[in-house]
C-alpha cells in the first residue's frame, strides 16, 4: 500500500552492510526509509543474537524530516 503521504510515490527502504562483533552475536545496520519526497528518516540499529535468532536491540542514532 503506498504512504498516506502520497499515493503516486511507492517509498523506498535502504539498508547498509551489516558490520558483525568479533564474536558475531552482534550486529549493526543502518535503515532509511523514503515515504514521499518530503518525508524521510534513518536508524542506525544495533541486532543482539539470542539462541541463533536475530532480535532487535537500542537504536543509537536516528533522524526524521
Amino acid at each position: 500500500m503506498p504512504p498516506a503521504g502520497n499515493r503516486n510515490f511507492p517509498g523506498i527502504i535502504e539498508l547498509s552492510a551489516v558490520g558483525f562483533s568479533k564474536d558475531k552475536t552482534k550486529a549493526v545496520v543502518y535503515m532509511a526509509r523514503n515515504c514521499s519526497p518530503i518525508c524521510s528518516g534513518g536508524d542506525l540499529m544495533v541486532l543482539q543474537k539470542h539462541a541463533d535468532v536475530w532480535k532487535p536491540g537500542r537504536t543509537t542514532c536516528w533522524w526524521k524530516s
